[in-house]
């Protein structure tokens, strides 16, 4: 709340825009980060205290001993969708982490063989940004000529994440 009146007070021209910036934080939807983790885990807001204020962080506990898997190395996350984020990625083995580099790199290489079918992806993915209209699977595959798609060796998914 704090900074949103700091925003507004200093912004005053732009009063509009920065309601719809604050209006579209509270929109979002993270239950994505959520997903992979066990139910005994869970996420917990501490009070840092800072310089002048004190500040929320959170910490990865054990629910059912209260351990903390995880705090940053002391300082917490800044958000609870960024400690879901990392408990995430720090359970992953060094295998899934080589397999996603692996697709990572094909999609990269497959984009540099195909640069004008990236420039049309994105026009598509500015258009629907722009309009607020959210972008189908069908237009990025219609987008995609067959001998490139013949060539794709992973998901559009994976292609939307990497490219």
């Amino acid at each position: 709340m704090k900074g949103e009146i700091q925003i507004l007070f200093y912004l005053q021209n732009l009063e509009r825009i920065c309601i719809n910036c604050t209006m579209r934080k509270k929109k979002k939807n993270y239950t994505g980060y959520k997903r992979e983790v066990p139910e005994n885990v869970k996420v917990i807001p501490v009070e840092v205290p800072g310089e002048f204020t004190t500040e929320t962080r959170y910490v990865i506990i054990n629910s059912d001993t209260g351990e903390v898997f995880d705090d940053a190395q002391g300082y917490g996350y800044r958000t609870s969708q960024k400690a879901y984020a990392a408990f995430n990625w720090k359970k992953k083995s060094p295998e899934e982490h080589a397999e996603q580099e692996l697709k990572k790199k094909e999609v990269r290489e497959w984009c540099k063989k195909h640069p004008s079918v990236v420039r049309q992806m994105e026009d598509v993915l500015f258009i629907s940004v722009k309009e607020r209209v959210p972008y189908t699977v069908q237009e990025i595959l219609e987008v995609i000529p067959e001998e490139a798609k013949a060539e794709m060796t992973f998901t559009i998914k994976e292609l939307l994440k990497y490219f």
